[in-house]
């Protein structure tokens, strides 16, 4: 009994909709646009009094990523130049997707170099890395 409900009920669905012949659907682009989209990148980059704030989305054959983030000069003076980032990063892809969030200390001056970054995978692992650079001084 209930299949004839169903079979009348798609029978009555089927039929009452709308039909309209293919010359009289509108295009909603002219032709001449259709087809000309190109990939895009977004970039966004503001200076704000001593620091930056910076973004980009994008698409790859990999998938889409966006990447936002705060870089900001704490000092530059006698000491040397350090900058502290701030950022975040998403990417959407058929193999699935992934959030990082992470930061860096940057330190330079003439004579040397030091650079600190953390990184964390939301739902994974955290990664440090670290480096320094001395220039040596020769002797006259």
């Amino acid at each position: 009994m209930y299949f004839l409900y169903i079979l009348f009920g798609v029978i009555f669905s089927a039929s009452a909709q709308e039909f309209v012949e293919p010359a009289f659907v509108v295009e909603p682009y002219p032709k001449w646009y259709v087809g000309q989209r190109v990939r895009r990148d977004v970039t966004f980059d503001k200076q704000i009094g001593d620091g930056k704030v910076f973004g980009t989305l994008g698409q790859n054959d990999k998938g889409l990523f966006g990447k936002g983030g705060y870089e900001h000069q704490i000092f530059n003076d006698h000491r040397g130049t350090l900058n502290a980032q701030a950022y975040g990063t998403r990417v959407l892809g058929p193999a699935g997707d992934s959030s990082h969030l992470g930061g860096a200390l940057n330190w330079k001056n003439p004579n040397a170099a030091a650079s600190f970054d953390i990184s964390k995978q939301i739902h994974g692992g955290t990664s440090v890395s670290t480096s320094t650079f001395n220039k040596t001084i020769g002797s006259t």
